[in-house]
């Protein structure tokens, strides 16, 4: 065997590699624009951990009713997301991660029926003028699923909107959001109301 006929398959090995390495890269950026979908557009906010500014206002938000989603092995999260008016929400859309959001208040056992008071992520503040705000009641098992993107996968259980103008003078605005669970499965209604305290 010459040497030249040694050298033959290492590089029939190297340039398929490289195909490989091509189809893979094509594949995958392919298949994350054909996962991409279009989002709604969040308002302007204030960055996480500011105080209330001339130019962001205060949501007070509170829970009322019953949520019966958060029982082993399933669990449930409320995230409020501050979008444009009249934005059109698919149920297909999941809020951004940085939305502020509520887990389960466990403090009396190993079953939910509320959400803690407290919010977690993101900050509790809008800037002046009108603004669609989307509570969406998200829920998964304790073994995730995971999204073509990479993302984990939460089941929509509910969603809620209310369309508000907050005036140029405003410092705070009281949001209920109001839950009433289904008894056949973990998902619930909602009702959101915002307004001036």
């Amino acid at each position: 065997m010459t040497r030249k006929q040694r050298q033959e398959p290492a590089r029939r090995l190297k340039s398929s590699g490289a195909l490989v390495r091509c189809l893979e890269l094509l594949l995958v950026s392919s298949g994350l624009v054909a996962c991409a979908a279009p989002q709604p557009s969040p308002a302007t906010t204030e960055p996480a951990g500011t105080g209330s500014t001339a130019a962001s206002v205060h949501l007070n938000v509170r829970f009322a009713g019953r949520i019966g989603c958060a029982t082993f092995p399933y669990n449930c999260t409320a995230t409020l997301s501050v979008l444009e008016p009249n934005t059109d929400i698919p149920d297909a859309w999941r809020p951004p991660s940085t939305d502020p959001w509520w887990g389960p208040d466990y403090s009396q056992g190993t079953t939910g029926e509320t959400f803690d008071p407290k919010p977690l992520g993101g900050s509790l503040a809008a800037a002046p003028g009108p603004h669609r705000l989307v509570l969406s009641l998200l829920g998964s098992y304790d073994t995730p699923s995971y999204s073509p993107d990479g993302s984990r996968a939460f089941d929509l259980l509910g969603r809620c909107t209310a369309d508000l103008e907050i005036g140029p003078d405003a410092r705070s605005v009281d949001v209920l959001v109001t839950f009433a669970p289904d008894p056949a499965n973990f998902r619930a209604t909602c009702t959101l109301e915002a307004g001036a305290p």
